[in-house]
């Protein structure tokens, strides 16, 4: 998983991009404040937090090259407030959930972001 654009909390265009998803298959971007390592799935949980994780929905679907994208919205909830709220300053751990035909479901890496303002 990766990030293009800017972190910045005033200018709102921070998408996030996972790699190597398995071709048309849905998956939901997720997030939280603390970084872990649980086994889950096929895969590996990076991200937990006091009040869980944070999911970005709806969800997405992956394209035919296994890439799957959804972009930031910083004013829309869980980001906008509550336990979930993302202000400049703040550092988020990001990861995707995906379905894996034949294994059920798998995780991607994650990556993090410190928001500036």
């Amino acid at each position: 998983i990766t990030t293009v654009g800017c972190a910045s909390v005033g200018l709102n265009e921070l998408e996030l991009v996972a790699g190597g998803v398995p071709a048309h298959q849905y998956g939901m971007f997720f997030y939280g404040p603390q970084q872990t390592a649980a086994p889950f799935g096929q895969g590996t949980l990076c991200i937990t937090g006091p009040s869980g994780v944070f999911r970005l929905k709806p969800p997405v679907r992956a394209d035919a090259a296994g890439v799957a994208r959804r972009q930031l919205d910083l004013t829309a909830p869980p980001a906008n407030g509550g336990p979930g709220v993302i202000n400049a300053g703040t550092t988020m751990h990001f990861q995707f959930w995906y379905r894996d035909p034949g294994f059920g479901f798998n995780l991607s890496n994650a990556c993090s972001v410190v928001f500036t303002p």
